[in-house]
């Protein structure tokens, strides 16, 4: 089991299916539980440092947290799946991310190994009763195209028509596959990367009104507002980084 405990990873997810096809999945700005049946190949590609919990689990410890359910494919949940079924596991996400940001290598600390325990327990009842049915988003290449063209051009504008044109789609249907690959809208996403610019360009010393130009806001107030707003939003208690328009 897979445990990506903090709102900071951005990464592709690879694994095969019982019947040799292949599948992707891109993990980001949400709380993931990962599990991964014993004989299924996966990887995991990185696209930025992140913390990542491993809890690796024998037949006997899932015969006994679990009745009458075999897993075949690999089961994803977002941690609000999770903790809306029980709410031990949302304290046991919170739990991990503290610690993964203390300990370099927490799988040595006996209270890491206690909760691990735990929240595979937790865990594994609810995959139980869950089908995750995973749907098929942009193709890599497409979003990867969509994500170039989004990161080059930070201080246009960069309309929903536009980005779907460059993965040559229609804008709803676009925006469906979008949100299905990187868990945001486009317009979420952009934000996401102008946000991102802006505070990489401030710490290098350029001035606000010059920054805001550069990266699409509309002037030097509304980068300063939005920045104080995505601070308070991605605190280490909250759930989730939440990009408001």
């Amino acid at each position: 089991m897979l445990i990506l405990p903090d709102n900071l990873h951005e990464a592709e997810f690879h694994w095969r299916i019982p019947d040799g096809a292949s599948r992707t999945l891109w993990l980001a700005q949400s709380r993931h539980a990962i599990f991964i049946p014993k004989n299924i190949p996966y990887k995991i590609l990185w696209k930025k440092q992140a913390a990542l919990a491993r809890i690796s689990l024998d037949d006997a410890f899932i015969a006994r947290a679990i009745i009458q359910r075999r897993f075949a494919n690999v089961q994803i949940l977002h941690e609000w799946e999770l903790a809306s079924v029980d709410l031990h596991v949302h304290f046991l996400f919170n739990l991990f991310e503290e610690q993964c940001r203390h300990f370099h290598f927490p799988d040595t600390n006996p209270y890491m190994a206690a909760a691990s325990h735990l929240f595979a327990v937790h865990a594994l009842k609810i995959f139980a009763t869950k089908e995750t049915k995973i749907a098929s988003g942009l193709a890599i290449p497409s979003l990867r195209r969509v994500q170039t063209h989004i990161e080059k051009n930070l201080g246009e504008r960069l309309p929903v028509a536009a980005l779907a044109g460059k993965a040559g789609l229609c804008p709803q249907h676009f925006t469906k596959l979008f949100k299905i690959s990187t868990n945001m809208t486009p317009h979420q996403y952009v934000l996401l990367k102008r946000i991102e610019q802006a505070q990489q360009l401030l710490a290098s010393g350029m001035r606000a009104a010059d920054v805001a130009a550069a990266t699409g806001f509309a002037d030097q107030s509304h980068l300063l507002q939005t920045l104080k707003r995505y601070r308070a939003d991605s605190k280490p208690n909250s759930n989730r980084i939440a990009v408001q328009p």
